[in-house]
């Protein structure tokens, strides 16, 4: 009977991960205290933080940086150059002369689905740059349909997603989906009273691509603005609508044969907007599917000034080996590099995993491998000259997601913040910016900077 049941705990080693309720179950492993743990294998080179590399330029020889008590600040791996975080400063410091608002996106997983974080984040952007809107919309509500800052109706639309059926990677857009529409489809946008940037918007965009064509109806606080007829095209296109908005639609009403449809961006004419462009489920690397002439065609059209690329919580196992965070590192330096071709001058930003517990034998824990794939994030990120956030420092370190649920802020999944979280987490992230901003005045005033 011994023996019967020893053969059974070790064979459920071997079964597929499984879920209850929202929640991944622990895996069986009877041999766990005889296998070398991940700390054995994942070791990785701890890189210096950027304020260390500044100590060691003789540039810096006489420069004094802030360092504002409690706050994380964020490691900029580019020595000031491109890809780094000096664009983005200097749009914000000069967003008055610019012509349309300083622009974020922020590619995350499902950590930011709902706009939990971002809507945090970016109202407190506007709080002090000025602006209104939020960002990008899907054409249909898929995974957001939690989502409080936008109230979204749709007819008509068909959703293909990453990992869906029928999904063609060759026609997503940055979104990484794509819409399919029917007779008459169309996407209506109510503004809520969430956040204060949600109440209202001055320009709405429509992306979409019609190869033979398409004629769309656009319509403003409830009234048809106008009707556009757009020839065939080769890239993406864009339908605009000005005007103080507090609801806006779009709708097809002729062609569109081969024409597909990514989304809607709502936004002020100055200020900060960021656009939440998340996944559900992806590990990050399948950015590298969007086609590159996609990428270029979004950046001709919605130009960002500063890319968050923060991924994490799926490619996290306490089974991964070394070689499982390599590939993965090379596959987000290509996604890195893929950005930085199509956005030259924007700054780039990567945001570790954030802490992530499970329950073990001595209670709620972190998983190992936060701590190493954060680490792998931090050496990503100089490798490829950019900037870093430790999140996963920021929010406290280790069992700092269990301190988060206790206080009603988090899920019992160990994993999702609930909105008070996101709240938190973009506090910490608002007081990085702010420090980094004027370090970067500092240099500035000291002709580091030019």
């Amino acid at each position: 009977m011994a023996a019967i049941v020893l053969a059974a705990l070790l064979a459920m080693h071997f079964l597929p991960k499984l879920t209850v309720c929202g929640t991944e179950l622990r895996q069986v492993n009877m041999l766990s205290d005889l296998i070398p743990s991940a700390d054995d294998t994942t070791s990785v080179v701890v890189r210096p933080t950027a304020e260390t590399l500044l100590a060691n330029d003789t540039r810096y020889k006489d420069f004094e940086p802030y360092r504002p008590k409690g706050v994380t600040l964020i490691d900029d791996y580019s020595n000031d150059g491109v890809g780094g975080m000096n664009h983005f400063y200097s749009q914000l410091l000069n967003r008055q002369q610019l012509d349309r608002p300083v622009r974020i996106a922020y590619f995350c997983d499902s950590f930011t689905e709902g706009d939990i974080l971002t809507c945090d984040l970016r109202q407190m952007l506007q709080d002090r740059y000025g602006g209104t809107g939020i960002g990008w919309v899907d054409c249909t509500k898929g995974t957001n349909g939690f989502r409080p800052t936008i109230e979204l109706n749709s007819v008509g639309f068909t959703e293909f997603i990453f990992k869906s059926d029928g999904f063609n990677k060759d026609l997503q857009g940055i979104n990484q989906r794509y819409f399919l529409a029917g007779r008459e489809a169309s996407v209506t946008l109510n503004a809520t009273t969430y956040r204060k940037g949600t109440s209202t918007w001055q320009n709405a965009y429509f992306y979409f691509f019609a190869p033979t064509g398409v004629n769309i109806a656009a319509y403003a606080n409830g009234e048809q603005d106008e009707t556009e007829a757009f020839a065939e095209a080769k890239g993406v296109q864009q339908m605009t609508v000005s005007g103080n908005m507090t609801s806006c639609g779009f709708k097809i009403v002729g062609g569109g044969v081969g024409a597909r449809y990514y989304g809607v961006a709502l936004e002020s004419n100055k200020g900060v907007i960021l656009d939440n462009l998340n996944l559900r489920g992806t590990m990050g690397w399948s950015l590298n599917d969007v086609p590159f002439d996609t990428f270029k065609g979004f950046a001709e059209k919605r130009p960002y000034d500063l890319i968050i690329v923060h991924y994490g919580v799926n490619a996290a196992s306490d089974q991964a080996d070394k070689l499982h965070y390599n590939n993965y590192i090379s596959r987000m330096k290509r996604v890195i590099a893929k950005l930085r071709a199509a956005y030259p001058e924007a700054s780039i930003l990567v945001m570790s995993v954030g802490d992530r517990d499970q329950r073990t034998a001595n209670g709620i824990e972190t998983v190992k491998a936060v701590e190493h794939l954060s680490a792998y994030q931090n050496q990503m990120a100089a490798d490829c000259k950019v900037a870093y956030f430790n999140l996963f420092k920021a929010m406290g370190g280790r069992n700092s997601m269990k301190t988060l649920v206790d206080k009603g802020m988090a899920n019992k999944d160990y994993t999702h913040l609930k909105f008070d979280g996101g709240k938190f987490l973009a506090d910490k992230m608002m007081q990085a910016i702010l420090a980094g901003e004027e370090n970067y005045k500092r240099k500035v005033k000291a002709g580091i900077i030019k």
